[in-house]
C-alpha cells in the first residue's frame, strides 16, 4: 500500500502493517514531460515578459492579486496569466471574480482544459503560483519556480511531505499564516494586510533559480522510497526545461486563451 504523506504512512504501522505500507507522494512524479506531453497541442502564450500562471481558489485570489498589481518591479518583469487547474475547488471561480474586477490588466484562460493540456500550459510558465498538490508535482517536472498555498496542517500536509524530500519548504505559503483560512474572510483578503503580507512570498518567487531536481534530491528522494511502483522503486526523472507547444492546428483551444478585448 502507497500513501502520500509520513503521518499516515506511521499511523498505520502502529496499527500492525509496517510490511505492507509505504511513503508513496504521487506516482506521477516518475513522469517524463517530454513523452506524456508528445503530440498534446496547446497555443503558444503570448510573450512580452516572464510568465507568472495563477490558479488558487476564489477565497485566496483577490489578495494574490491585488499584492501583484501593487508590486511595480513584479509586474514589470512578469505577466501574470490567470487560469483554471482544478474543476474539484472551482478554480474558473476565481478567474472570473479577477477578470471582473480588473479587466483586461492581465490574461485570462477561460475554461477548463483537460490534464495532460493544462500541464502543457504550465510547461510554458517561467513561475508558478498554485494552491493543489498536483499542480505543485506540475511545476516541479517543468522545473520552474513556485509557491504553493498550503490549506492542510503541518503535519499531514501532502506538499510539505513532499517538497521536504527536495529541500523546498521555502516555497509554501501557509494559508492560515497569511490570512487564507475562511472564504468567509472577505475583509481580510481585500485589505492592505493581506497585501502586504504576501510581498515576502512574490520576492521570494522571483529569487527562485531556475530548474528541477538535483542530483542531491534526487538521491535523497530515491532513499526515502519516493514513488513506489509494485516491485520496483523509480525516481523522478529530470525535468524539461520548456515544453514547446505545437505551432499548427492550435483549434478551438485558441479562443480560451487570450486577454479581453
Amino acid at each position: 500500500m502507497g500513501v502520500r504523506t509520513e503521518y499516515v504512512r506511521d499511523a498505520l504501522r502502529e496499527l500492525g502493517c509496517a510490511d505492507k505500507v509505504a511513503f508513496c507522494p504521487d506516482p506521477t512524479l516518475s513522469l517524463d514531460l517530454h513523452e506524456v506531453l508528445r503530440g498534446i497541442e496547446v497555443p503558444r502564450l503570448k510573450r512580452d515578459k516572464k510568465i507568472l500562471g495563477l490558479s488558487v481558489m476564489a477565497h485566496f485570489i483577490e489578495g494574490i492579486v491585488d499584492a501583484i498589481a501593487a508590486d511595480a518591479d513584479f509586474l514589470d518583469e512578469y505577466d501574470l496569466w490567470i487560469y483554471p487547474y482544478s474543476r474539484q475547488y472551482n478554480h474558473i471561480e476565481a478567474v472570473l471574480r479577477i477578470q471582473q474586477k480588473y479587466g483586461n490588466r492581465f490574461h485570462y484562460i477561460e475554461r477548463y482544459q483537460d490534464p495532460l493540456a493544462t500541464v502543457a500550459l504550465m510547461a510554458q510558465f517561467d513561475a508558478s503560483i498554485n494552491d493543489t498538490y498536483h499542480g505543485t508535482i506540475a511545476a516541479l517536472l517543468a522545473g520552474i519556480p513556485f509557491l504553493v498555498i498550503d490549506r492542510e496542517d503541518e503535519v499531514r500536509s501532502r506538499s510539505r511531505n513532499l517538497l521536504r524530500l527536495f529541500s523546498r519548504e521555502d516555497r509554501i505559503v501557509t494559508a492560515r499564516r497569511h490570512g487564507l483560512t475562511d472564504p468567509a474572510d472577505d475583509a481580510l483578503l481585500l485589505g492592505d494586510a493581506l497585501v502586504a503580507r504576501w510581498r515576502g512570498p512574490l520576492q521570494t518567487l522571483r529569487e527562485q533559480p531556475c530548474g528541477g531536481f538535483s542530483k542531491t534530491s534526487v538521491r535523497s528522494a530515491r532513499s526515502s522510497t519516493l514513488i513506489s511502483t509494485g516491485s520496483r522503486t523509480a525516481s523522478p526523472r529530470r525535468p524539461v526545461s520548456r515544453i514547446q507547444p505545437h505551432e499548427h492546428g492550435l483549434g478551438p483551444l485558441e479562443r480560451s486563451f487570450r486577454r479581453p478585448s
